[in-house]
């Protein structure tokens, strides 16, 4: 037989072809992306490259002109009987591994809606991320991440990784802060003035002001450059006390020191509360990013099948 015009290409040769743009394919997108979703890929790629049998069927349920409704990819020919499924229609894709009836826990839905338990992705955009729990650092994907805050110019006002809490710009309000103790042996809240030059620490020993110009240690004893006495009686002193106790300069210093204490309460419960919000988002992302390598996999898997259906005894 001779045919006159375009060459058609036979579908051995077409799915050959496809098969190795979708293998080029892959790898391209494992090379780009960090380990843990590289194994999700490969662990896709064996789990579809490497199906064998199934049942595609053109399923006409109860129309009576006999026209196909929907496409089932099972693991039986008779739907009754079959345990994993794919159904394919006009509302969407759903997935079962409990029959035909489902439920159908993972799918895609044409109003836009994806129900998946785990979702793996490369970069994800989106308006708004709520609920659940982002985590960050640890030994997962997000071990070397981080939330940065920018204002509306792209300035950095701050940033929470695995190493700190740093905060640029802006305030913290209605928070404590706790410095020090068994975690924080060593921790200090310092004020620094325009120059970047300290000028008054709060530590595990006390209150040092402009380096210990004034300067009060944990057992409440006072040392300030600018006082000298000399054979102070004990009235004297506990009038010196009571003078020091009263004075303005010594209330400025005690509401500073309640200020700060109140401030580094506050910083501490926001730096939880990041924390807490952090370890929610991650965990969504991970739960995301698993189920969109599902459905990527579940997507090639249908479109190898489909190429099948071309074969002679396939139904």
């Amino acid at each position: 037989m001779f045919c006159l015009g375009a060459a058609i290409k036979s579908m051995t040769t077409g799915r050959s072809h496809v098969n190795e743009e979708m293998d080029s394919r892959i790898k391209r997108v494992a090379s780009s992306i960090n380990p843990k979703i590289q194994m999700a890929v490969e662990n896709a790629t064996q789990l579809i490259t490497g199906a064998k049998g199934g049942y595609v069927i053109l399923d006409c349920g109860e129309n009576a002109d006999g026209h196909p409704e929907q496409i089932l990819i099972m693991d039986s020919p008779d739907k009754k009987t079959a345990v994993n499924v794919i159904r394919i229609n006009k509302n969407g894709i759903g997935f079962s591994t409990s029959g035909y009836s489902g439920p159908y826990a993972n799918a895609w839905t044409i109003d836009g809606n994806l129900v998946a338990d785990f979702i793996t992705v490369g970069t994800m955009f989106a308006d708004r991320i709520r609920g659940g729990t982002l985590l960050i650092g640890g030994t997962g994907s997000g071990r070397n991440g981080e939330i940065t805050v920018r204002d509306a110019k792209g300035e950095l006002i701050a940033v929470i990784d695995i190493n700190r809490v740093d905060i640029r710009k802006g305030s913290i309000k209605e928070i404590s802060l706790e410095v020090g103790g068994y975690n924080n042996q060593s921790g200090s809240v310092k004020i620094k003035n325009a120059n970047g030059a300290v000028r008054i620490i709060l530590d595990n020993n006390g209150i040092n002001v402009n380096n210990k110009a004034f300067y009060v240690d944990m057992q409440g004893n006072l040392n300030c450059r600018q006082i000298t006495a000399f054979g102070i009686s004990g009235d004297a002193v506990k009038e010196f006390s009571q003078t020091m106790d009263d004075s303005e300069a010594m209330q400025v210093a005690k509401k500073a020191i309640s200020d700060a204490a109140s401030a580094a309460a506050k910083a501490q419960e926001a730096a939880e509360t990041a924390n807490t919000a952090i370890a929610n988002i991650n965990t969504h992302i991970d739960n995301i990013n698993n189920s969109v390598t599902k459905i990527n996999g579940w997507i090639t898997q249908l479109s190898t099948q489909i190429k099948e259906l071309g074969k002679p005894g396939i139904s």
